[in-house]
């Protein structure tokens, strides 16, 4: 508990650092003018790509514990999904929907190894599939993007691509590296089981097929609502270019270094539109608004959890 705080601690500066610093350089009442300008066709808009968004990552979700073999209906896994997302939204990082996701479905289904599996394969699949739609941007817009970020995202994507590729052979690679002595030691136990459940990926080459699917179609989902915010408030700038600017803005959300990514991402938003000549203030409302975005798509979470329909009926 005591790390707990101290790393929540940490994050909450760093969040309320640059967001104060940032508060500065933009003017508030230009951010307040440009989002009473989005009309309300445009929320609406959003409002639906969130549900469709919302379905599409529950559908990954549920399509991975299905190919651990863990029995579970679609109907009980969206709610379990979306209660939480919702419990989620209160931890730091990008990490909380992982964490009560992994513990719900442990609790309910009594399968720690496979939740355990689920929620890291889930959680790679949605950052090798950002980092392969950056890469993409990457060539599309050669020059535009400052030398060390490029390199940072070509280094995590081989850096993504291999220890999944590994985590996929683990069962393979594991009884190589450690000495026969060691089998009954019980962190190597439970290692290997985790192994073993992430095996079953390699027999169920449909599922994992269609998880991949759904990974790429969620990123350009959000993809698509920052260009949705975008327009909304006269930003004139190339579809292309935000497969540039999202998935770095995504990856920054994703660390835990802030809550949410608030504060990081606006920074990086920010400096990334600057070449196409985009007013700080608008930088600023459209990466404010995506982040917000992502709290009002978890918001039906919070009627599941109070609804208390967190048990699987028999």
């Amino acid at each position: 508990m005591k790390r707990l705080f101290k790393s929540l601690f940490l994050r909450v500066l760093v969040t309320i650092s640059i967001l104060g610093y940032l508060v500065t350089q933009v003017d508030l009442t230009d951010v307040l003018l440009a989002t009473k300008q989005i009309s309300s066709t445009v929320w609406i808009s959003l409002i639906l790509v969130l549900v469709i968004d919302r379905l599409v990552a529950a559908s990954r979700w549920i399509t991975l514990i299905w190919a651990t073999g863990t029995p579970l209906t679609f109907s009980y896994g969206l709610r379990l999904f979306m209660t939480s997302s919702f419990l989620g939204s209160f931890f730091p990082g990008g990490v909380g929907g992982d964490i009560t996701r992994t513990w719900l479905l442990a609790n309910s289904t009594d399968r720690t190894e496979e939740a355990v599996v689920v929620a890291v394969v889930d959680r790679w699949l949605g950052l090798a599939s950002i980092l392969t739609l950056g890469i993409v941007g990457l060539w599309n817009w050669p020059g535009m993007v400052d030398e060390r970020i490029r390199l940072a995202m070509y280094g995590l994507f081989i850096i993504v691509t291999i220890t999944g590729t590994l985590g996929l052979l683990a069962d393979l690679i594991i009884p190589q590296l450690f000495p026969k002595s060691w089998n009954k030691n019980l962190f190597l136990v439970r290692l290997s089981s985790v192994a073993i459940v992430i095996r079953r990926f390699r027999y169920r080459w449909t599922s994992l097929i269609l998880t991949i699917a759904y990974a790429f179609i969620l990123q350009f989902i959000r993809i698509l609502l920052a260009w949705i915010v975008g327009t909304g408030l006269g930003v004139d700038i190339a579809f292309s270019y935000y497969f540039v600017v999202m998935p770095v803005a995504i990856v920054i959300i994703l660390l835990p270094i802030s809550i949410s990514g608030l504060g990081p991402a606006q920074g990086i938003m920010i400096w990334m539109l600057q070449p196409l000549n985009v007013p700080d203030a608008i930088s600023f409302t459209m990466s404010t608004i995506f982040i917000l975005l992502g709290f009002v798509a978890n918001l039906p979470g919070a009627i599941l959890y109070l609804q208390n329909r967190h048990k699987q009926p028999e």
